[in-house]
């Protein structure tokens, strides 16, 4: 006998689960810590929230794409982000070294997210296409 909380793991897909629940808990505690959020951002937040909740429980193939590439693709941008910021320091002191090493350590985090997410999408589809 499952119960209702078992039913929705996907062990196959783990890393897109635990991306979905802490995007979705980072954007709520972003809005909900915000002394005067905009409106853009709760719009954002809004749409965006939902779609990773189904997402977490439901795991459909197509949006695992989706995130593990724009995932892919925010990481990358923010690669060249925190290393611009830290060329922008006239001397290299520590705490220019400390901007790109928590930087850059964020950012390959995100990156191997999205790499365990495609991974594992991928594998799932070939399970798929052998069956």
């Amino acid at each position: 006998m499952k119960t209702a909380i078992v039913k929705y793991v996907h062990p196959e897909r783990i890393f897109s689960q635990i991306f979905c629940f802490i995007a979705s808990l980072f954007l709520i505690l972003n809005i909900a810590l915000t002394p005067e959020p905009s409106t853009l951002e709760v719009l954002f937040t809004s749409l965006l929230v939902p779609i990773l909740l189904v997402q977490l429980l439901f795991q459909f193939p197509v949006l695992n794409w989706l995130l593990g590439i724009s995932l892919m693709l925010i990481s990358c941008y923010m690669v060249l982000a925190v290393w611009s910021e830290f060329s922008e320091f006239q001397t290299k002191t520590s705490a220019a070294w400390q901007l790109i090493s928590f930087g850059w350590g964020l950012t390959f985090t995100g990156l191997t997210t999205a790499l365990g997410i495609l991974i594992q999408e991928g594998k799932g589809s070939q399970l798929q296409d052998s069956h």
